[in-house]
């Protein structure tokens, strides 16, 4: 009778290992060339088994799984990795929409006469909002996040100049008028703040939780932070 050259049990331990070494060499060399190097080890070891053909057949058919189960892991491995990355461009984004809310607060709470200018923190708030139009659309991690930025710097162009000259005029009239358009700059600043962070949500980030303290003790939260006033 013709020698066996291995034994079932060997058999099982070379599948076990072959597909061990197959994870790891697409965790290392991901793509078609790690996937050919494996099929040729696999037919190289089965034509070599002195084992009946549907035991062949067999071995063949758990390594096509083995193969294709780390191909699947690659994959979603690597769509985390870019989930993860869209997720830390939304959060981004939203830092310079706070950051922009802030510099409203700070003018509504900080400057109680009129006839005070707010040149300089304007300016630092132009500054936030130019960074953020200043990023090409398609470097977005997502259209609404996009259009939410865009509609922000729409809806507070022509409140600007409002501001500033309000502020620079000293009557009961222009700070009523600077304080609602103070207002209205911050709804805006807020919602666009709003629509990124149901972007980081729908990707099943989770939210930034940051609070500012202004020199009056005045607290401004990012939205969705717990102890946030309800609107």
């Amino acid at each position: 009778m013709k020698e066996r050259l291995l034994s079932w049990g060997t058999l099982l331990c070379l599948i076990v290992l072959t597909t061990l070494v197959l994870i790891h060499a697409l965790a290392v060399f991901p793509g078609v060339e790690a996937m050919r190097w494996f099929f040729r080890t696999t037919a190289t070891v089965i034509s070599r088994l002195d084992a009946p053909a549907w035991a062949q057949a067999i071995t063949a058919a758990l390594a096509i799984v083995a193969a294709s189960a780390a191909v699947v892991w690659q994959q979603r491995k690597q769509a985390d990795a870019g989930r993860q990355d869209e997720i830390r461009k939304l959060k981004i984004l939203a830092s310079g929409l706070f950051n922009c809310r802030i510099v409203i607060e700070y003018l509504e709470t900080q400057i109680s006469l009129a006839g005070v200018p707010a040149d300089r923190e304007l300016a630092d708030l132009r500054s936030h909002l130019d960074a953020l139009e200043r990023i090409p659309p398609f470097d977005y991690p997502s259209w609404p996040a996009f259009h939410a930025i865009q509609a922000a710097a729409e809806a507070y162009k022509p409140l600007e100049p409002q501001i500033l000259q309000t502020s620079r005029t000293l009557s009961q009239r222009a700070w009523d008028a600077r304080e609602k358009h103070l207002a209205r700059a911050n709804r805006v600043f807020l919602e666009a703040e709003r629509l990124v962070a149901e972007s980081i949500l729908e990707l099943k980030g989770e939210l930034q939780q940051v609070r500012c303290v202004l020199a009056d003790g005045h607290i401004v939260y990012s939205y969705g932070h717990p102890q946030q006033p309800k609107n």
